[in-house]
């Protein structure tokens, strides 16, 4: 914990208030300010001054940031209200962050559905087409490394375990 911090524990609440306040706005002009130097580094290499190369190679060079940062920067500098454009940049993060946890969300509820599907249909079906499914689809794996965690999906996910004794658990008869 910084010093800040610790003298925070003895301060008025209306103190710390206003020190979250410039904090919070020293960060948006710090995020300002590095915008407008990525808007002059921009203009002077274009204007040739880092030699025959092209922005979109000095950049990544030369600055630690991706080449998506350093784009949504210039977007920053480019507006009459840099400010606005950071809400509005944060406002499109917080929607696209919000699409994708829902798109996460709805893959695991289909896969657990296809788990209980599974599930259900090695309880009832023969051990012997059982079998056969878990051979296929080791067969196809076998030759795609990635695929290799999917050789024994039902051991996989606790239909089966990994050894014979399988068939008493589920009360099949070998």
């Amino acid at each position: 914990m910084n010093e800040e911090c610790k003298a925070a524990d003895e301060e008025p609440l209306s103190v710390i208030a206003d020190k979250i306040a410039r904090h919070a706005n020293r960060s948006e002009q710090h995020l300002i300010s590095a915008a407008m130097l990525i808007r002059e580094a921009r203009r002077r290499v274009e204007a040739g001054e880092a030699g025959d190369v092209r922005w979109c190679e000095w950049a990544p060079k030369n600055i630690d940031l991706s080449m998506s940062r350093l784009r949504e920067l210039q977007r920053i500098a480019a507006a009459a209200d840099p400010a606005a454009e950071i809400d509005r940049l944060r406002q499109l993060t917080q929607k696209r962050v919000e699409k994708h946890r829902q798109k996460k969300a709805a893959e695991r509820n289909s896969l657990e559905e296809d788990r209980e599907s599974l599930i259900a249909w090695a309880k009832t079906a023969p051990i012997a087409e059982v079998r056969r499914m878990r051979d296929m689809i080791a067969e196809r794996s076998a030759g795609n490394p990635s695929a290799r965690s999917w050789a024994t999906p039902a051991a996989r996910i606790g239909l089966v375990p990994s050894n014979e004794r399988r068939d008493s658990r589920f009360g099949f008869d070998s």
